[in-house]
């Protein structure tokens, strides 16, 4: 089995279409970066007026497979309407960092048994965050969605008021469930895939 090579000057593929913003956070206390696409024209024409928008979280592990979809289910057959997909991302390429972080924002309470369980998983490490600050955090992530960050994505782009959705998969599908039961008219739509409940 031969492994890829990289050739020397070779630089990453972009998304068309995407821009890159920091933004930060009062009600966190940090800066994330918001990823943007905007709707890309295909076979099917636009409908006029402004775009919705699909809320992605952990951006870093989602956010191009839900730009291509969104992209693809709209123009080729009209499945989907236009979307301008917003992805959440943590500012680092470090899986490990990102895991902590995602913990830190997703999670509802605090549970020092998932704590014990994080420090057994592959790669584990020494945490960044200092203790108390590593879980339960989820009620300061939703008031950075609803208070900071849909402003701020009105004020950039020409979004509709109404017909925002949030995606969030394992524990930010656990976030979605939360921002659903606790706070439901943050956003009109909410995908929870695999929930970790």
């Amino acid at each position: 089995m031969t492994t890829p090579s990289v050739c020397a000057g070779s630089s990453p593929v972009p998304i068309p279409a995407t821009e890159v913003h920091t933004v930060f956070s009062e009600h966190v206390g940090t800066e994330f970066q918001v990823w943007i696409a905007h709707p890309v024209p295909g076979i099917m024409p636009f409908p006029p007026g402004p775009r919705r928008v699909l809320y992605v979280l952990d951006a870093n592990l989602f956010f191009g497979t839900a730009v291509e979809m969104t992209r693809i289910m709209s123009q080729l057959y009209g499945e989907l309407p236009p979307l301008v997909v917003v992805g959440i991302a943590y500012p680092t390429d470090d899986p490990v960092l990102q895991a902590e972080l995602r913990a830190r924002d997703f999670t509802p309470s605090c549970d020092s048994g998932f704590e014990e369980m994080a420090k057994r998983l592959p790669g584990a490490r020494e945490p960044t965050l200092p203790e108390g600050e590593r879980l339960g955090g989820a009620a300061r992530f939703l008031a950075f969605l609803r208070d900071e960050l849909q402003p701020f994505v009105r004020e950039t782009v020409s979004v509709s008021e109404t017909g925002s959705t949030v995606f969030g998969s394992s524990l930010g599908g656990l976030f979605v469930l939360h921002a659903l039961f606790s706070e439901p008219d943050t956003f009109d739509s909410y995908i929870a895939t695999s929930p970790a409940i």
